[in-house]
């Protein structure tokens, strides 16, 4: 006799019999039957609510972003202070070149001399008017001291392409990189029998053209400039000579910048250089390897936004079938969009404005953050459900639950400074020992979570078997086939930028990779769009899988078998029981209280 006592008065229907059978109660203690918490989320209030804050979400995304201010590349060089040689060496990375564009640009000025004033030669308004053209300009002040004399200096402004970068300089019987002309150079010249470099200029060879291309696409331009000197009777220590240059790109490379002042070899006779740096693409001012970027983000957030649109469709017409673990999905669905509508307007931002990416930006950062966070949820909600959380049990233990968490933790910490590192070696390369005490660790998290996970899904996969679900059954292994097309995506693809990195030509490359293909990849430590794309296609075959329906009542947690767990199974045909099928049979016909 159960009145009385805490023991509920259970009903159960006839189709919920069969499960009881299977029960091996010999081996259970005696203690009451107690209905668990259940992952159905049949409650209608609730589901409208959890849908109109999804749609306030969307909402606020949908809204326009104000971009932040924008900052070129600012420069403050002073030229006797650089070490070994006064030059000053910059490089943007890759920039494209259009070649419909190439017959519209002005002559390859040889030299000039710079004046109070610019002499409207090639200046940044100039290219300014060409539609879509490519080049690198200067708006430079160079102080010049009075120390200097009238007579002036020079100042050698060369933009070469990566793969003759070899033909600015000369190496000395030592391997030794010289930049700057002088008296021993010139013999070392005459010796081996080479044309000499003029003495207190840049070393710059003429280079061959390549086969193909015109005399109108050199792969070296040079411009010596004469600065004039200050005029003795001039009161002041010093005058102020404008720099209004813009060299144009014919041919799209890796290309880089170097401006000398091998005049200035003390200190109180040295130019010193100020002003701005303006790298301009034919899309913007965004550095060619990165462009990819930002079409990619583009393209993955027209994707989230329409996928995220038909998901709250699917929710607001099935919400009778809502499961706890569809909030869980919508969460990581919402996650994906914010993180893809931050880069593309970080990308976008820089692309308009000329924003630097290193220091890195806050909307980078941002992303960033948001990036971090879907990935350790996913994996997370990925290691639950392959323990068969929310779908065979309703939880999978308090030390399955702090292993967890525990991982969690420790990949979050890695996967943010992997992600803030990726994000600044964009621009600037980090330090090797630093990447490899963040990838490593962040490698050998991944390869355990991988191997837990497929342990997991083989327990919960043979107790389905056993227990003849064979609809959880199919569902589970249709999800294994994704994770493991997921796996075979990943390596494919870092096979494949591996191959590629070798196969490139080195001077081609952008941080170990080719410049034109580093958005897939990231260089290294590696953080390419590749890894967005492939979780993406897992996300929405996991939408697919548990997409609300009437098919969802079979994926709710069901009676266990094991007693080792403290929290109890749910029977999935007790659930949805109408009240005249549970008055059918009384379970003190089939269960006592020594069962």
């Amino acid at each position: 006799d159960t009145a009385g006592t805490d023991f509920p008065h259970v009903l159960l229907a006839q189709p919920a019999l069969s499960l009881c059978k299977d029960l091996d109660l010999s081996t259970r203690r005696t203690k009451p039957i107690m209905e668990s918490r259940s992952c159905w989320t049949s409650q209608k209030k609730s589901c409208q609510m959890v849908v109109w804050m999804l749609l306030a979400i969307l909402s606020v995304i949908l809204s326009n972003c104000q971009p932040s201010l924008a900052a070129i590349y600012d420069v403050d060089v002073v030229f006797a202070d650089m070490s070994p040689e006064p030059i000053y060496i910059f490089t943007e990375g890759g920039i494209y070149a259009r070649a419909s564009v190439v017959l519209k640009l002005p002559s390859i000025p040889t030299s000039g001399v710079v004046a109070n004033s610019s002499d409207g030669l090639n200046t940044l308004a100039t290219a300014m008017k060409i539609n879509r053209a490519s080049y690198i300009a200067l708006e430079m002040d160079l102080q010049v001291p009075k120390s200097m004399g009238p007579n002036g200096t020079m100042f050698d402004v060369v933009l070469v392409r990566g793969d003759v970068l070899s033909y600015v300089g000369e190496d000395d019987n030592f391997g030794k990189r010289h930049w700057c002309c002088t008296a021993e150079i010139q013999q070392a010249q005459a010796d081996m029998g080479k044309d000499r470099c003029n003495l207190g200029s840049l070393i710059v060879r003429r280079a061959p053209i390549p086969l193909g291309m015109g005399p109108l696409s050199p792969p070296v331009v040079y411009m010596p400039l004469m600065i004039p000197g200050v005029d003795p009777s001039d009161t002041r220590e010093s005058s102020i000579r404008r720099l209004d240059r813009s060299l144009f790109v014919r041919v799209s490379g890796v290309y880089t910048l170097i401006l000398a002042s091998c005049g200035s070899t003390t200190s109180d006779a040295s130019l010193r250089m100020t002003g701005q740096i303006i790298v301009k693409n034919p899309h913007g001012y965004l550095a060619g390897q990165l462009f990819g970027f930002m079409r990619s983000y583009e393209i993955l957030y027209y994707c989230y936004l329409s996928t995220v649109i038909a998901w709250i469709a699917v929710l607001i017409i099935q919400n009778k079938y809502m499961l706890t673990l569809h909030l869980y999905l919508s969460g990581l669905l919402f996650l994906g969009l914010i993180e893809a509508m931050l880069y593309r307007h970080a990308y976008h931002s820089a692309n308009r404005t000329g924003t630097p990416m290193f220091p890195i930006p806050s909307s980078l950062l941002m992303a960033d953050f948001f990036s971090v966070m879907k990935i350790v949820i996913s994996k997370l909600l990925i290691l639950l459900v392959s323990m068969g959380w929310c779908v065979v049990r309703a939880s999978v233990g308090p030390s399955n639950i702090r292993a967890a968490t525990v991982y969690s933790g420790l990949n979050f910490l890695f996967a943010l400074a992997h992600e803030v590192i990726s994000s600044a070696s964009h621009k600037n390369t980090m330090s090797f020992v630093i990447s490899i005490c963040v990838v490593i660790p962040l490698l050998i998290l991944d390869t355990l979570l991988m191997f837990w996970i497929f342990v997991e899904l083989s327990k919960t996969r043979s107790h389905l078997k056993e227990r003849r679900q064979f609809a959880k059954l199919r569902m589970y292994r249709a999800y294994t086939s994704a994770l493991v097309l997921f796996l075979a995506a990943i390596s494919a693809w870092g096979l494949w930028a591996i191959i590629t990195a070798l196969k490139s030509d080195p001077n081609e490359r952008w941080h170990h990779q080719h410049w034109q293909s580093y958005f897939l990849v990231g260089g290294f430590p590696p953080g390419g769009i590749m890894w967005d794309i492939c979780y993406f296609g897992l996300l929405f075959v996991m939408l697919i899988l548990f997409v609300p329906s009437e098919r969802t009542s079979l994926y709710t947690p069901s009676v266990r078998a094991d007693d080792d767990e403290e929290e109890p199974m749910i029977l999935s045909s007790m659930e949805h029981m109408d009240s005249d099928s549970r008055k059918a049979v009384d379970v003190k016909e089939f269960f006592t209280l020594e069962d």
